[in-house]
């Protein structure tokens, strides 16, 4: 749809499709964000805690999400409240790494704290 539209270009990453969640994965997409630099990356996770920042189960959607990170100016995550207080295998970004959280409920305890202390801005419906 956003091609057809023809509104702004379109670039792709290229790289192998993860079968599970359609994620573009491998060597292909993490050559290509290391030679690019964007403005704001919008990030999912599985998993959202203080020690561990965010987490995913997947080692190749791991090195993608960090290679995404490392090339924007600025993070956003997008994470659901089911997400926070669960980590998984991976770790790809430290809770330093974020500039935005963008969540339906707001995060308690050590988390809200942890947020706070590194000025991290939460944004709610």
């Amino acid at each position: 749809a956003l091609h057809r539209s023809g509104a702004t270009p379109l670039h792709l990453l290229g790289g192998s499709v993860r079968g599970l969640t359609g994620a573009c994965v491998g060597a292909t997409v993490l050559r290509a964000l290391d030679a690019i630099r964007v403005d704001i990356a919008f990030l999912g996770t599985n998993g959202l805690t203080v020690d561990r920042g965010l987490t995913t189960q997947d080692p190749d959607e791991a090195a993608v999400k960090s290679a995404m990170c490392d090339a924007a100016r600025r993070v956003a995550v997008l994470a659901d409240s089911s997400k926070f207080g669960h980590e998984f295998l991976i770790s790809f970004a430290d809770l330093d790494r974020i500039d935005v959280l963008v969540t339906d409920s707001p995060p308690t305890g050590a988390l809200a704290g942890a947020l706070h202390d590194r000025g991290i801005e939460v944004v709610l419906p």
